[in-house]
């Protein structure tokens, strides 16, 4: 009878798994970009937007019955909670959401592709339902996998974890590996891209370190005999200056001091990264599960782009993986934890990037509530939070107005009035001349509606003008907030246009840096430098310049390959820290909720509160490798 009763239950799950595959795959496959001349509501107009082939569409039913049929037999089970199911379905309802949402603002920058008539909202409501059933089954799933790591006994799980600990278990006495193959995958990348790649920011920060006056947007200059700013950190502008000059002076070339140092801060997050690697390796009971996040790592397409990338946000991310991985040994391992690594990692996240501060202060604040709570030692947390406070104080307030550094623009801190503004300017809201006052008060009236880029506020930033008051910007924001109040749908929509790459799954993108790219900011930073009588000449090798290309070529074509290109994806990050965090919640854990602070505060306060999309890989790039340590800290066996 029992049997009957599986036997019959199966059935059922098998239908509804096939049932639910047919959807997912027509409802992925939906084209909403498609639309038919007429306006009238159209069967064949939306029959005719499913685009698959026979063979595709086989294999793509084939796989989400697979998973419609594991995420049944999970909720059957009773392997995840109501908790669980309920956290599953806000998640997917969300991201799916956000999908044809995103290809609206990619079409034309607004919603309206999705409303143009019956036949678009069909297609919308289709393709929003075919990644519902996708992304229910794949977070059920996962969830389903979590759980192992907190007590479920789930067989499966266990074989499969059992398996791939088993196939790598000779790592747990070879650890040294994973330093050796780590510095061993990048060497191509040393040769082939010497001396580095340079972005937007190494233009403006290499003229700057050997005395080049750059006019900086919203800055002004309160010392007239210094060129250097702090628009970009301070020691990292001189950094370029100190390499440079040591390697004019022991290889006769500024080119290969640069390459020193990027090479230096390569090595320092493989030092990082891969001492954290080992140390879970030794401490976890699931040698697999580093290894495969280790391999991940290291295919990742945007570690590799970074690995040589002339950019602060490489030390930043040294720095704040050391600093994380030290506020978990203070909770977790207590006697493991280094106080003086702990204080090098809070003073290089505050140095290396201007929100670091708050990411320590506010992070270290919640951990200290936390000990004391719970009467564990605090003692070495609450030391690190007074030097770091101590330190940032010294630095803005002592060190940089006796070496005349000028500090930072306020613009940063703009960003998102000044782009709802632009919206509001570009959609012709008629602003009263007091109120086009206001707005030009702060930044070029007349030129935002040329300027403005809906996906990108640094456009509309640069507008930011030159010694704007405090009073000023006070009515500015009045402005913004009183126009907002008016018409949020046109606030709500600019923000979107502006952030929804971060919760967009259909399609990767995150660029790469390139090599015209960079070619170009050389040329761009040898012009400058001549100008003040330094001739850098840097370039890169000729000899190398075919391989070079072919290399970056390759490089490309598989960061949108298929599961790589998940890599380059923004929103695959959030999701994975969405869940992480939601997972911590549901579990009352909160020491995991500590551990995922300062990566929370890395993605809200310069993404979703900063001047960028999701497209954008450098303040992404943080993430991407916080998160790795993140995984291995869920899945450690001490916990």
């Amino acid at each position: 009878m029992n049997t009957g009763i599986k036997t019959h239950n199966n059935n059922i799950r098998i239908i509804i798994s096939l049932i639910a595959s047919v959807i997912c795959v027509i409802g992925i496959n939906t084209n909403i970009y498609r639309i038919a001349a007429p306006t009238e509501y159209s069967i064949e107009n939306i029959v005719s937007s499913i685009e698959i082939n026979s063979f595709n569409a086989v294999m793509a039913i084939v796989g989400s019955f697979f998973l419609s049929y594991v995420a049944l037999c999970t909720i059957d089970h009773n392997m995840i909670t109501i908790g669980f199911r309920r956290v599953s379905i806000a998640i997917s309802a969300f991201y799916s959401i956000m999908i044809p949402i995103g290809k609206a603002y990619r079409y034309d920058n607004s919603l309206s592709l999705l409303t143009l008539n019956k036949s678009q909202i069909v297609k919308t409501f289709m393709l929003t339902i075919g990644w519902m059933i996708l992304l229910l089954e794949a977070v059920i799933i996962v969830f389903r996998i979590m759980r192992y790591f907190y007590g479920s006994n789930d067989r499966k799980v266990a074989a499969a974890l059992d398996y791939t600990n088993n196939v790598f278990s000779f790592l747990k006495n070879k650890s040294y590996l994973i330093v050796i193959i780590m510095v061993l995958r990048y060497i191509p990348i040393y040769i082939l891209y010497f001396p580095g790649i340079l972005m937007g920011d190494t233009g403006n920060q290499i003229p700057e370190a050997f005395g080049y006056m750059i006019n900086w947007s919203g800055l002004q200059r309160v010392y007239q005999d210094s060129t250097y700013t702090n628009m970009h950190p301070i020691l990292h502008t001189l950094m370029y200056k100190w390499f440079m000059n040591f390697g004019k002076w022991v290889f006769g070339s500024y080119t290969a001091g640069l390459f020193i140092m990027l090479l230096v801060q390569s090595l320092l997050l493989i030092a990082v990264v891969s001492g954290v690697f080992i140390y879970f390796l030794k401490k976890s009971g699931s040698p697999g599960i580093v290894a495969i996040v280790w391999i991940c790592l290291m295919a990742n397409p945007i570690v590799t782009n970074y690995m040589l990338l002339a950019t602060k946000d490489v030390l930043y991310t040294v720095f704040l993986t050391l600093f994380i991985f030290e506020l978990y040994l203070s909770i977790r391992d207590e006697k493991s934890m280094s106080l003086i690594l702990f204080i090098i990692s809070t003073i290089g996240t505050i140095v290396f990037r201007g929100e670091g501060f708050f990411i320590v202060i506010i992070s270290l604040v919640i951990e200290s509530i936390y000990l004391i709570s719970k009467k564990m030692h605090s003692r070495k947390i609450i030391i690190t939070g007074i030097l770091s406070i101590i330190f940032y104080f010294a630095l803005n307030s002592v060190v940089l107005p006796v070496c005349h550094i000028e500090q930072q623009s306020s613009n940063e801190h703009m960003c998102i009035p000044m782009q709802q503004i632009a919206r509001y300017v570009c959609n012709d809201y008629p602003f009263t001349e007091k109120e086009k006052d206001i707005i030009d008060n702060v930044m070029d009236y007349d030129s935002i509606s040329e300027k403005y880029n809906p996906t990108a506020a640094d456009s509309v930033k640069n507008l930011y003008k030159t010694g704007v008051t405090n009073d000023q910007k006070k009515e500015f924001i009045g402005l913004w907030l009183r126009t907002g109040i008016k018409h949020p749908s046109t606030a709500l929509s600019a923000y979107l246009d502006n952030k929804y790459a971060f919760f967009t799954l259909d399609e990767p993108c995150i660029w790469l840096y390139d090599l015209d790219w960079s070619s170009s900011r050389m040329d761009g930073i040898n012009a400058a430098c001549k100008e003040i009588d330094i001739d850098l000449n840097l370039r890169y090798p000729e000899s190398l310049a075919d391989l070079r290309r072919e290399h970056f070529t390759i490089m490309k074509v598989c960061s949108r390959m298929p599961l790589v290109d998940c890599f380059c994806c923004s929103a695959v990050y959030t999701l994975i820290m969405i869940m992480l965090f939601s997972f911590y919640l549901l579990q009352k854990d909160k020491a995991g909720i500590l551990t995922m602070i300062p990566v929370i505060l890395v993605f809200i306060i310069p993404n979703l509160f900063g001047a960028v999309n999701g497209s954008y890989s450098r303040y992404m790039y943080p993430i991407v490798v916080a998160l790795t340590l993140e995984v291995l800290i869920f899945t450690a066996k001490e916990r």
